[in-house]
């Protein structure tokens, strides 16, 4: 088999970590001078549970109904940089596993992601909306009928160092 004469890339195995795609991809971009200061994350799935989950920075419930969701979403709207996480018990239509949501400091609207799993991994997406949007995203999750226009989402991404 003939090699080259210089430095060359033949090919990349599909099956990469998720930490040595982005470095892979990162690489390229500082070669090429396509340096992008955001990245786009993959997380592992997680596995299968038995309940619905709620949690927060103060607390996390298995034992829970709409009330309890209300209440932890009422507590986002009106404290900073509060969020609020409801997972299935495995991932829902559309793929969907968890729902989270949070208010920055400065931002009106309510910063509300999806969670998709997909065969490599679990990917973000997020969507600004109001106070009312985010409690019926969430309600419908909860009650498994929750179905979204993936066009009103974008990937989440992710700072650079």
């Amino acid at each position: 088999m003939r090699q080259a004469d210089g430095p060359s890339i033949v090919a990349f195995e599909l099956t990469k970590t998720v930490s040595e795609d982005i470095i892979f991809k990162n690489t390229v971009a500082k070669l090429t001078g396509k340096w992008q200061e955001e990245t786009k994350m993959v997380f592992e799935n997680i596995e299968e549970g038995t309940t619905f989950t709620i949690q927060n920075q103060e607390q996390d419930l298995m034992d829970f109904g709409k009330e309890e969701i209300e209440e932890f979403l009422d507590d986002m709207f009106v404290t900073p940089d509060q969020f609020v996480v409801l997972t299935a018990p495995k991932a829902q239509g559309q793929q969907i596993r968890y729902v989270q949501a949070c208010i920055n400091d400065g931002e009106d609207d309510v910063h509300t992601e999806i969670a998709v799993e997909e065969e490599d991994g679990t990917h973000l997406y997020y969507r600004m909306c109001t106070d009312e949007e985010c409690v019926q995203i969430f309600m419908d999750f909860f009650d498994r009928k929750l179905v979204v226009d993936k066009s009103e989402y974008k990937p989440v991404s992710f700072k650079e160092g």
